[in-house]
């Protein structure tokens, strides 16, 4: 795998994808949660240009597509949709404003359910 010169940046879901799936399955979806970890970690460590990492927390694989909106999480243990989505587009929109508009002021967005890292 190589890194990027682009702008590159990754949105992940914070829930445990194990703990819905069946014992059978387990092993089988947790080696694939290491494996997409371990990409993701390789794509920023051999990228030249800049990337952005978001994670939010209390969220899951639906949340970014719009399954939410449709089959609603359990609110006492996920985002609602709408917040998640709230999130994910603030952190787009500024992510695309700055490197693909070219916008220099762009202030990266603050929410108290992600965690951001970036490399400029």
């Amino acid at each position: 795998e190589k890194g990027s010169t682009r702008p590159v940046m990754l949105m992940h879901n914070t829930d445990d994808p194990t703990a819905s799936v069946p014992d059978s399955v387990k092993p089988a979806m947790a080696k694939l949660v290491e494996e997409t970890r371990a990409i993701s970690a390789r794509t920023k460590a051999k990228s030249t240009g800049p990337w952005t990492e978001v994670r939010i927390d209390r969220t899951n694989h639906g949340h970014f597509s719009d399954l939410t909106l449709i089959y609603k999480p359990d609110t006492t243990k996920l985002l609602s949709a709408r917040r998640a989505h709230e999130i994910i587009n603030a952190y787009t929109l500024a992510f695309f404003d700055r490197h693909l508009r070219g916008k220099k002021d762009v202030v990266t967005p603050t929410f108290p359910e992600a965690k951001v890292e970036e490399r400029p």
